[in-house]
Parts: structure tokens; sequence; C-alpha cells
């Protein structure tokens, strides 16, 4: 009988044991229930906060200088809501001082603004006669040049000159003697064909020459 009476107190301090634990547990719950509405209800504030001022924000930029006069949204808040929304304001001052603002770039000109020169003969830039973005005219130098394909030039074309010469005289000469029944005919020819051929190289060499001079110049 006494070892019964031991059991049965056991049991009822385990009974109690328990059920303290499971009211520990209840509250312990009843907290987070508690902490997560407040959390919840501070979200849903803030919420409401921003939707009233985005929707005064629209109103005042949909509506024209004559609405903005008689359709204003006026949202009072108080400092404490102001705080908690995270909203902070600043007057507006007028900007001190230069700003300079520097931002690489590379300027590109349109092709079909380009102008390409070129001379004919290859040579050295000995000055340039006008400057960068320097409007031009027609005709007007802009560059001076040595070049050694442009002495060539003029040399052949004296060449060009004396061998003209010398074939226009031989051909004086052969036509006297050919009307003096002293040089054939065939010989005539060939000297008149001579002649023809020097005064082609003679235009020819002045034409050339002349090109080089007129870019060089």
């Amino acid at each position: 009988m006494k070892h019964e009476s031991t059991s049965d107190g056991s049991s009822g301090l385990q009974g109690r044991g328990d059920k303290t634990l499971e009211q520990s547990r209840q509250q312990k719950w009843t907290r987070i229930s508690i902490m997560t509405a407040l959390i919840a209800s501070k979200r849903i504030i803030m919420s409401v906060l921003l939707s009233w001022l985005l929707l005064g924000a629209a109103a005042s930029v949909n509506a024209g200088p004559a609405a903005d006069q008689s359709n204003d949204v006026m949202i009072s808040l108080e400092e404490r809501k102001i705080r908690a929304a995270g909203i902070s304001t600043v007057p507006v001052e007028p900007e001190r001082g230069e700003t300079e603002l520097s931002l690489p770039g590379t300027v590109a000109i349109p092709p079909s603004q380009l102008r390409v020169v070129a001379a004919p003969a290859n040579g050295l830039v000995e000055a340039v006669l006008v400057a960068t973005d320097e409007n031009v005219t027609a005709g007007q130098p802009i560059a001076r040049l040595r070049s050694p394909d442009l002495v060539e030039a003029q040399r052949q074309y004296l060449a060009a000159i004396a061998d003209e010469a010398l074939s226009a005289d031989r051909l004086r000469r052969i036509r006297f003697l050919w009307e003096s029944r002293v040089t054939p005919e065939r010989e005539l020819r060939v000297v008149e064909t001579e002649a023809v051929n020097a005064k082609s190289r003679l235009d020819e060499r002045a034409q050339i020459l002349g090109l080089m001079e007129n870019v060089g110049g």
C-alpha cells in the first residue's frame, strides 16, 4: 500500500510539469503571433502611406495648371509617421559656382563631307599652307611638296623639247634634199614619222609636268 501511494505522488508531479510546459509553449507562440501581427500592421501602414503619396504625385503630374489650383491633393502626415515611412525633404537651393562636366568622346566626320586630296607624284610635304578646319577655295594651294618625281618630269620635258627641235630640224633638211632629188622619198617618210613621234612625246611630257606643278604649287 505504501508503494502504491508513492507512485501516485510521482504521477501527480509529472502531470503538473507537463501542464506547465504546455502553458509555456502556448505563451511563447502567443508572443510570436503578437510580434508577427505588429510587423504586418506596420507594413500595411507604410504601404497605405506610400499609396497616398503616389496617388497625390500622379494627380499633380496629370493635372494642368488650372487643375493644380482647383484640384490640389493635400496629404497631411504627422512627424512620427513621416519618420516611420522614411520620408525626408530638403529645401531647393540655387546651384553655386560653375559645374564642369567632362565626358570622353570621338568626333566623327560624315563620309559625305570628307575630301581626299592626293598628289599624282610621291614627295615630301615641306609646308602646309592652311590650318585645320580652315575654309579653302577651288585652286587654292594647301601644301608645298618636294618631289624627286617632279624633278624627273621636268628633266624629261626638257629632253622632249630638245628631241622635238632636233626632229623638226632634221625633217627640214631631209625635205630640202628630197626636193633636190638627192634623198629618196623613203628616208623622208621615216624622218617625218620620227618628227611626229617627237612632237607627241613633247605634248605628253608637257601635260604630265603641268599636272604635277599645279598640284604641287
